[in-house]
């Protein structure tokens, strides 16, 4: 049996990080007596951060992978024009999209090449009228 996924578990790190200033919060809040227009805030302020906390996981951390996974999906499939929008910032996911790029330029400079290798190759086959023999290290 597998555990949560990935993303749900930065989701729940996440929304563990929050947790202690929510009961604290609610520990206050229950301590002080407050009121109506008080616990109101604070169901404002605690939904904000779900809110707030989700989206900005998604944006930063989920969003990177996704696209990290559909430009490896493109290299497999032998689409090398894709290019992932560099990173400014020198880290990790930065270090990453420079790679990707650089390993997507080389796969698609090589097959240019091939191509421009085998295009040379038929035209000099069709001029010429002579037998060609090759063989491979045994004589063959």
């Amino acid at each position: 049996m597998t555990g949560p996924s990935h993303e749900r578990r930065l989701q729940l790190l996440a929304l563990g990080a929050g947790l202690p200033g929510i009961l604290l919060a609610t520990l206050l809040a229950l301590q002080s007596g407050a009121h109506r227009f008080q616990w109101l805030l604070w169901v404002v302020l605690a939904g904000a951060f779900l809110i707030a906390t989700t989206v900005h996981l998604h944006r930063r951390a989920l969003h990177p992978l996704q696209t990290l996974a559909n430009l490896l999906t493109a290299l497999r499939e032998g689409d090398y024009s894709f290019r992932a929008k560099e990173n400014l910032e020198h880290d990790a996911l930065g270090d990453v999209y420079r790679e990707l790029n650089t390993l997507s330029e080389l796969l698609q400079q090589q097959r240019i090449g091939t191509m421009e290798a085998t295009a040379l190759l038929r035209s000099v086959m069709e001029e010429i009228d002579v037998a060609i023999f090759a063989f491979d290290d045994q004589d063959r």
